[in-house]
């Protein structure tokens, strides 16, 4: 049994790493790993192979022997069978019964042993597939909680979260922050700060140790899932679809919108340009993942997925940087003219996508470092917020998060130069 185990794992293995090899064949083909992901392909199934041999020499021997008592069995009914029938204890009719009954018994036992590989197999099947049916589920009460419509312009309030992966340190740690309702949120901050973690937890995509989010009235651990993520809509940088046209992914995801409501958000997206140059337009079948659409394409077709049913709060992680800046301008004016009084949270290193927010907010190592508007952040530039140099420099309402007074950043006054050291540094503009 452990060993069936080890080869079924080990061939769940053997498959992941073809398909990972196979989505990365472009990393292969331009980096010196060719020779690297053979040899390690051949060692797994080498390894693959050599479990395989050993329980196919198992199934022989098995047969083997079965074979071998089948054949001295009926050689020993019919030895006494024919001693019987010259004594005249026992009749030629009655011996052929017999042999005919014992080929048939003989016949089912070998069909018995042959199918213990195969129960093995199963037993081991069914035992992994319990686990993963057993798991812990994400909400074990999220079919109790109630379904609530969140307002576009409800302040989101996170209160001293904290959150890590297992095994990690806290991506957040005692985080607190509000986020202005029915605005335009740029959420910046070095890679790694915890900006996409941030936006995840936002929409119910990990679970916090401890903290709480409040939509408007709403408490997140109040919403169910569903509820939570149909109106709290993240946008991944790498967006996935199936292989399948292009209105089935909409309605695979959203089954109740209509076409009309599917081709307004790809007007919106700049998505309906392309979509319209294809043979087939909407009814054109996307490859693998999207395979057959530009970095770009996939980009606009992904945000044209999650405004259809123009959610309340919308995140987007990255979500044009495929694009080129024409393009990029072109898909925000349109996206955020439509989504005026609703809240949409922009996580981008551009500075022209940044200049687009009407409320800015840093992280720093999973914490709040400085929030405000562009004009109230202006006084405060340094090479981390140079792109700020076209607005109107305002000092009212200057919200500011640091270790000390509330008078200083870093133990540097409000009234000081800000080198960029003090808060990272954000692109410049320059494309």
């Amino acid at each position: 049994c452990a060993k069936t185990r080890n080869m079924i794992v080990l061939g769940t293995e053997n498959q992941g790493f073809l398909v990972e090899t196979f989505r990365g064949v472009q990393v292969l083909k331009t980096t010196p790993a060719t020779p690297q992901a053979w040899g390690e392909y051949q060692s797994n199934y080498g390894r693959l192979a050599n479990l395989g041999w050993g329980m196919m020499k198992l199934g022989l021997y098995s047969s083997t022997i079965t074979s071998i008592l089948s054949t001295f069995t009926s050689i020993a009914v019919l030895w006494l069978g024919s001693y019987l029938v010259i004594n005249q204890t026992l009749s030629i009719g009655q011996l052929l019964a017999y042999n005919g009954m014992s080929s048939n018994f003989l016949g089912f036992l070998g069909a018995v042993i042959g199918l213990v590989d195969e129960f093995i197999t199963a037993q081991v099947v069914i035992q992994r597939l319990t686990e993963v049916i057993d798991a812990t589920p994400e909400d074990e009460n999220d079919f109790k909680k109630p379904w609530a419509e969140i307002p576009g312009n409800a302040e989101i309030t996170c209160s001293q979260l904290n959150f890590h992966h297992a095994g990690r340190v806290d991506l957040l740690q005692d985080f607190s922050l509000t986020i202005p309702g029915g605005k335009v949120i740029a959420l910046i901050g070095k890679s790694g700060c915890g900006k996409s973690t941030l936006a995840k937890v936002m929409a119910g995509l990990y679970s916090l140790q401890s903290g709480n989010i409040r939509y408007g009235l709403y408490n997140q651990q109040d919403l169910s899932l569903e509820c939570l993520r149909q109106q709290v809509i993240l946008v991944p940088q790498e967006p996935h679809f199936w292989s399948r046209s292009i209105i089935d992914n909409f309605h695979f995801s959203y089954p109740q919108v209509t076409f009309e409501q599917i081709v307004k958000a790809c007007e919106i997206a700049g998505a309906d340009s392309f979509i319209s140059e294809l043979p087939d337009k909407y009814q054109t079948v996307l490859g693998e993942f999207g395979a057959n659409l530009s970095g770009g394409q996939r980009q606009r077709l992904a945000i044209a997925r999650a405004i259809v049913t123009d959610p309340p709060v919308l995140i987007l992680d990255e979500s044009t940087g495929a694009l080129d800046p024409v393009s990029e301008a072109q898909v925000l004016d349109q996206l955020l003219s439509s989504r005026q009084g609703k809240t949409t949270i922009m996580i981008s290193h551009r500075p022209k996508v940044i200049q687009r927010a009407n409320w800015i907010i840093m992280l720093e190592k999973g914490k709040l470092q400085i929030q405000g508007t562009p004009e109230e952040l202006h006084s405060l530039a340094g090479d981390h917020l140079d792109f700020l140099d076209d607005f109107v420099p305002s000092t009212k309402n200057l919200v500011m998060y640091a270790s000390g007074s509330d008078s200083s950043v870093n133990g540097t006054s409000l009234n000081g130069n800000y080198s960029s050291s003090q808060f990272g540094d954000i692109p410049r503009p320059g494309f």
